[in-house]
């Protein structure tokens, strides 16, 4: 008589690594993060045999002992697990001798899966840190990276040219934690940069990116290519209020036809409401700076403990505005130290890009142009060009991971994950790291993936 299971220690956090996001995904009305964890899923945890066979080439492949842990029934593991030091290991086989007996027939898994309950799926990856209570999925093993796919011969670094971008989903302040708390703990860096060595062997970076999509940090700029980013959202007003002079009656420039007796008091009645909003904008700016300038200071905290770090070959800050850009170097000093800047067209690194510094000056600046080809700050692009800094156009979502993603994700496997959500507390995503690694002299995109932590609370 087989023995009573013992039901599994439900996790705390979780960890993601999206599989084979360089492939073309389906269209999600999410996002393509929320429909590359969906796939992620899928080939973690469905067990088909095409995801957890052994590859006929996999074996010639192999030199030297494998850096995974064996699995299958016929090798010395049974459940994934992974130490204080982000090691992969095994459980004692022995308490599921009794399992196994199911699974006999079987053929041995490739490296990364491990037998799960359900014989119908009979292999699944994942990993489970007992002390943290944190499962990932999949097993980090799994994650291939063009740099690492050949381990019987030298590594070809020098051949990719990788760039990091790091998204913090999460405001300490905002999410109603103790103030005394960082708004951003560079220890989220740290996890995520060690995590993704851990599961693609990198371990430089040429350039890393760092977001911050829960401020607005991008705004304050002045006219775009197109006009100012405040003249498209209001479109037509920006002409039918006629005069720019606060306080004064809209005239009727602008080729606008002059005012007829009813648009007359329908002006009037505007004019009121327009002094008003005068009033009140005005406290509204003050409010706004003041605002502004605790978020730099938050940035600053960030951009100061990353800068030393030797890893990042290359630093550079996601959607800001020019003030907001300007005040963040002249409060950490960024624009007299580490200068790493590069002449452009070159493609080689300055040699003290690599030299810590109490606080680098950025090496891009990236702005999001995602529906609206004119966003590029015509000033800040000036001004980015003066200080050897290039400006680049990004198309990633502001929501990044909208609160819906993954609540529904781990509700729709929820009867194939080794350990359960937990009853109570709220998942909240901290952070998310986007990598990709392109072939430096045919700019062909080789490999790209994400990370994703998220805890209850």
């Amino acid at each position: 008589m087989r023995a009573a299971t013992i039901a599994p220690t439900p996790m705390r956090a979780l960890i993601l690594h999206t599989h084979d996001v360089a492939r073309s995904l389906k269209p999600s009305v999410d996002g393509e993060l929320a429909n590359a964890l969906h796939e992620t899923l899928h080939f973690a945890l469905d067990g088909r045999e095409e995801d957890w066979g052994i590859r006929d080439d996999e074996d010639e492949r192999r030199c030297g002992p494998s850096t995974a842990s064996g699995n299958g029934p016929n090798s010395a593991s049974g459940r994934a697990t992974i130490g204080v030091n982000g090691s992969v290991s095994a459980q004692d086989p022995q308490a599921d001798a009794e399992e196994e007996e199911d699974y006999e027939s079987l053929p041995p898994a490739r490296s990364g899966f491990f037998l799960s309950s359900n014989p119908e799926r009979p292999y699944i990856s994942y990993a489970w840190n007992e002390r943290s209570q944190t499962l990932t999925l999949p097993n980090p093993v799994v994650v291939a990276n063009p740099t690492t796919q050949d381990p019987c011969s030298p590594e070809n670094r020098s051949e990719f040219d990788v760039t990091a971008k790091f998204f913090y989903l999460d405001d300490a302040h905002a999410s109603g934690q103790d103030a005394r708390e960082e708004r951003f703990p560079v220890a989220y860096i740290d996890d995520a940069l060690k995590r993704l060595t851990m599961s693609t062997s990198l371990i430089t970076i040429d350039t890393f990116i760092v977001s911050f999509p829960t401020l607005r940090l991008d705004i304050g700029g002045s006219k775009s290519c197109c006009g100012s980013a405040h003249d498209d959202q209001r479109g037509n007003a920006t002409c039918t209020a006629g005069s720019a002079t606060p306080g004064a009656l809209p005239s009727d420039g602008c080729g606008i036809t002059p005012c007829t007796n009813l648009s007359r008091s329908a002006a009037l009645a505007n004019h009121s409401k327009a002094t008003v909003g005068v009033i009140s904008g005005r406290a509204s700016s003050s409010d706004h700076t003041h605002k502004l300038r605790e978020d730099i200071q938050a940035v600053k905290q960030v951009w100061e403990a990353i800068s030393p770090n030797p890893q990042l070959v290359s630093l550079g800050i996601a959607d800001i505005s020019l003030p907001a850009l300007q005040q963040l170097l002249s409060s950490s000093d960024a624009s007299t130290s580490g200068k790493n800047a590069i002449s452009r067209g070159e493609t080689a690194l300055p040699s003290d890009a690599t030299v810590p510094s109490a606080a680098r000056k950025p090496r891009l600046v990236t702005v999001n142009v995602k529906g609206n080809p004119c966003a590029i700050d015509k000033e800040l692009n000036a001004w980015c060009e003066k200080q050897d800094m290039l400006l680049v156009a990004h198309n990633d979502q502001r929501d990044l991971l909208p609160a819906r993603t993954l609540p529904a994700l781990l509700q729709e496997f929820e009867h194939d994950l080794p350990h359960p959500a937990p009853v109570e507390g709220r998942l909240r995503p901290r952070w998310v790291l986007k990598y990709s690694t392109v072939i430096r002299e045919r700019g062909i995109l080789a490999d790209k993936g994400y990370i994703v932590y998220a805890e209850w609370i």
